[in-house]
């Protein structure tokens, strides 16, 4: 097991690029997506960067109050 944000890898068959995310951090956007953080405005965030919150809160200890969203 890799402690990885996600991993990209070629396919051997078809040489085109797979992406796979680490199962804690989706499991941590799925938290997010169902019950979305009352200190935050996740519905003005795309899902690069909600992937991008959720992996620096489960993989680097971070607190969803360290993030802010401007318009």
């Amino acid at each position: 097991m890799f402690d990885t944000s996600h991993l990209s890898t070629e396919c051997e068959s078809c040489g085109s690029f797979g992406r796979f995310i680490n199962e804690t951090v989706f499991t941590q956007f799925e938290s997010f997506e169902e019950s979305p953080p009352e200190s935050l405005d996740w519905s003005q965030l795309d899902r690069t960067e909600k992937l991008l919150i959720s992996e620096q809160v489960t993989r680097h200890d971070r607190s969803i109050e360290d993030f802010s969203v401007s318009a």
